[in-house]
């Protein structure tokens, strides 16, 4: 229940306080006095999205704040909306968000705004209403249905997303795979084309040493001419001109010691020599020539910018074609996590569908006997439940409110019911939910639309017996439903001020009266006595 509010600087109220004791509250007033200004920051409290037009012209800020009495502890709200946007809410002083809010109250606060009866003229809102008098057990089914749902949903659009990918990856790979198998000839890697340009200068370097030691060999000894011959030449020549033999057996060991270290030498640098090597140097030159030559040409024929794009390009393509393959099997484990999320589906939506077709003729009975005693007993009231070929986040049922009056074929309330026995039949449907709904707290804005005379009078009763269950706030011109209520608060200008205040006694008996005729005197006063003595009570 709804026990505190203050409202600063919302629409037309400056400041109020309310206090509610009864849990049939009636708040009247005439027109223009601020009542949809208190029917505003009801809605603020409920939970519904702010915008800074609901603020007080001349100020800057707004604010409610307010106490509710729940079975599971008091619940304290406050919201400030600003003309700057900064709009805040706290939960038990606690910063909070509208979504916490909206989640903490959920359907236990709900705002009958005056045209709220024209819901039933929405199909869209039958199956919520059914919904909801399937208590706790629809609700827990219904649960289940979103998540298995979302969860088939996400399932089966992952599978398309996969299989789409899968096809889109076969066109491309078709069109990648020649440019592939031509690069991985090549082998390219990040930065191979300056690695391959060292090689080659090493490799050009390595071949100039061996042919310098070979070059050096053949001068030394193996070619026509080399220095071996020459020394062996002049020895020969100068020992045939010598005498002396003592002179010529010394030259002769001279010449015999420089020809074994002239020897040595030759060996030393024979183990150097790698001529042998040249061509597999050569060769490797050529590959790697050819090698950075086709990365230049690849890049300009496939307008890459370089040896890495290159290389990840080959990356790009194995990596693809790895996920190709094994996409088969990712495929198939999609597709059989799908249809066991539909089959899943499909029995929760069984489950809902039979759950409704019972609780459609548990509403009906009940809305039945509260019609006949709001006076409409000559009207049948039917839930239709019809299968739908495509299951939602709710089942597979569309629901249908229909009604027919004096033995008549059921008709759409749409085409049918009138403004005042749509109020009732809303009504009516409220009373039903007793018991079954989370709602603790109904402000109804103008309930009476449509309605006057003993109609009035019967939907008071049923909105007094609907009391007793949960708090029931009536914003109401009618005098018939304000003295049945257990407490009476009026709004009233005093100048640019809106004030809310308590009636009691003599002020509630002169409010009644005015509600009745525009005159507290006389024989409405009379009226308002009597209306309060049968229905009311003058203690408030």
């Amino acid at each position: 229940m709804l026990r505190e509010l203050s409202v600063r600087n919302i629409c037309g109220i400056s400041a109020a306080d309310l206090e509610f004791r009864g849990s049939l509250v009636a708040i009247t007033g005439e027109s223009g006095s601020g009542k949809s200004s208190l029917v505003r920051s009801l809605e603020l409290m409920a939970g519904k999205r702010s915008t800074s037009s609901v603020i007080r012209s001349s100020e800057n800020a707004g604010s409610v704040w307010g106490v509710f009495d729940f079975p599971q502890g008091a619940l304290t709200v406050k919201r400030v909306v600003s003309s700057e946007g900064r709009n805040r809410i706290f939960l038990d002083d606690e910063p909070a968000t509208l979504a916490e809010l909206q989640e903490r109250l959920g359907d236990r606060v709900q705002i009958q705004s005056q045209f709220s009866h024209l819901c039933l003229l929405n199909e869209d809102s039958f199956v919520q209403l059914l919904d909801q008098f399937g208590g706790e057990e629809m609700q827990l089914l219904k649960g289940r249905m979103r998540q298995v749902y979302g969860e088939a949903r996400d399932a089966s659009l992952q599978l398309d997303q996969t299989l789409r990918r899968r096809e889109q990856l076969q066109r491309d790979l078709a069109m990648r795979e020649p440019v592939a198998e031509e690069l991985r000839r090549i082998g390219p890697f990040p930065g191979c084309v300056a690695t391959w340009e060292g090689e080659l200068s090493r490799l050009n370097q390595k071949i100039r040493e061996l042919l310098a030691v070979a070059d050096a060999v053949d001068d030394l000894w193996d070619r026509d001419g080399s220095v071996m011959d020459t020394i062996k030449a002049t020895f020969s020549k100068l020992s045939s001109r010598l005498s002396d033999s003592q002179v010529k057996g010394a030259l002769r060991e001279e010449m015999n010691d420089l020809m074994d270290r002239l020897s040595s030498l030759v060996d030393l640098l024979r183990r150097w020599d790698g001529m042998d090597e040249i061509p597999a140097l050569r060769q490797r030159m050529e590959d790697l020539e050819w090698r950075i030559g086709e990365v230049r040409g690849a890049v300009r024929k496939f307008h890459l910018k370089g040896d890495l794009e290159l290389s990840r390009f080959l990356e790009e393509f194995d990596s693809d074609s790895r996920w190709l393959l094994e996409s088969e099997g990712i495929v198939a484990s999609l597709r059989d996590r799908a249809n066991a999320l539909k089959k899943e589906a499909m029995e929760v939506a069984m489950a809902i569908r039979g759950l409704r077709h019972r609780m459609a003729s548990e509403l009906e009975a009940k809305v039945g006997g509260h019609l006949a005693d709001l006076g409409m007993d000559h009207v049948r009231f039917q839930v239709e439940v019809r299968e739908l070929r495509k299951i939602g986040p709710n089942g597979a049922d569309q629901v249908s409110f229909l009604m027919s009056s004096d033995g008549g074929p059921p008709t759409m309330l749409s085409k049918r019911a009138s403004g005042g026995e749509l109020s009732r039949i809303l009504l009516a449907l409220q009373c039903a939910m007793w018991g079954r709904s989370s709602t603790r707290c109904i402000v109804f804005d103008e309930v009476e639309a449509g309605l006057g005379g003993r109609s009035a009078l019967l939907a008071g009763l049923k909105l007094r017996e609907l009391s007793r269950g949960c708090q029931v706030i009536l914003i109401t011109h009618e005098a018939t439903l304000a003295a049945m209520a257990d407490q009476h608060m009026r709004v009233r200008r005093d100048g640019d001020v809106t004030v809310v205040e308590d009636v009691t006694g003599e002020h509630r008996v002169k409010e009644v009266a005015r509600m009745l005729s525009g005159e507290s005197k006389g024989e409405a006063l009379r009226h308002a006595e009597a209306l309060l003595e049968r229905y009311g009570s003058k203690q408030y």
